[in-house]
């Protein structure tokens, strides 16, 4: 991030290395600046790797994930939720904000969704938790709303498919525990981040995309329907999502810095 500038160029004068780690897809500003400070520059996203010259050393080891979001076991998760593990279940969420965006359109279709024997937990998001309650237990308890979750891996194991938003570390998360995802890109994220972050799943295989301006709650109920009814597309995605995981980031970035400078 920008507030990095001082710091690095600090330390390049004095002689300490430099690492930097770039989370997403389409590198920032600041870390295109200052790479050639680096000694390495560790990136989330092979895409990423473009941007730099010849000159720069980088290490494509995916982002560093929370060891506890891989916890959540598939039976043990529906029982938080009050969910039947035979059904297929879908997470949505929106950030601890929420996404109005994506609370408007799926409180328009989430009855629909439900009717098909799919389950549904839903993060609101904070701000519009009271706005879209009503549905709590809606459908003979398959639709499950919350302001915000706490335990994320425990509803990741709980879920064959997430519809999120695409910010880097949500996106790391999601293809750590293997799951497809139908991603929508924040359309005001800097320099467009998060549709370069969708892209590199959805060119995999492994989510599909719909941008801003094109959601309608239509167009949602038939990608989260068409996706989990059919099993091929369903287990077809969760493996793309799969090779794309890293579940050992840090540990890889860790190894590379004391491989490279020692412990001292």
């Amino acid at each position: 991030g920008y507030a990095s500038e001082t710091p690095i160029i600090a330390a390049w004068i004095m002689g300490i290395p430099v690492v930097i780690q770039e989370q997403n897809s389409y590198p920032g500003i600041t870390t295109k600046k200052l790479a050639r400070f680096a000694e390495i520059v560790f990136l989330g996203f092979q895409d990423a790797g473009c941007f730099f010259g010849e000159k720069v050393r980088t290490v494509v080891t995916g982002n560093p994930v929370r060891k506890d979001i891989l916890t959540g076991t598939r039976e043990a998760s529906s029982v938080e939720y009050g969910f039947d593990p035979e059904l297929k279940t879908v997470l949505v969420i929106g950030g601890s904000q929420g996404s109005r965006i994506i609370n408007s359109a799926l409180a328009e279709i989430v009855g629909d969704v439900a009717s098909k024997n799919i389950q549904v937990i839903w993060q609101t998001g904070i701000n519009e938790f009271e706005k879209w309650n009503k549905f709590n237990e809606y459908s003979k308890g398959k639709i499950k709303v919350v302001p915000y979750i706490n335990n994320i891996g425990v509803a990741y194991g709980a879920s064959d498919m997430v519809v999120s938003r695409a910010g880097a570390m949500t996106v790391a998360e999601i293809t750590a525990c293997g799951l497809p995802a139908i991603l929508i890109p924040l359309a005001t994220a800097a320099e467009n981040h998060q549709e370069y972050n969708a892209r590199t799943l959805v060119n995999k295989g492994a989510a599909s995309m719909i941008l801003e301006h094109d959601v309608t709650p239509e167009i949602l109920k038939r990608e989260i329907i068409g996706i989990l009814i059919s099993t091929e597309r369903l287990m077809g995605m969760a493996e793309e999502s799969k090779k794309l995981g890293r579940k050992d980031a840090a540990g890889v970035i860790a190894e590379s810095i004391i491989e490279r400078f020692g412990m001292n």
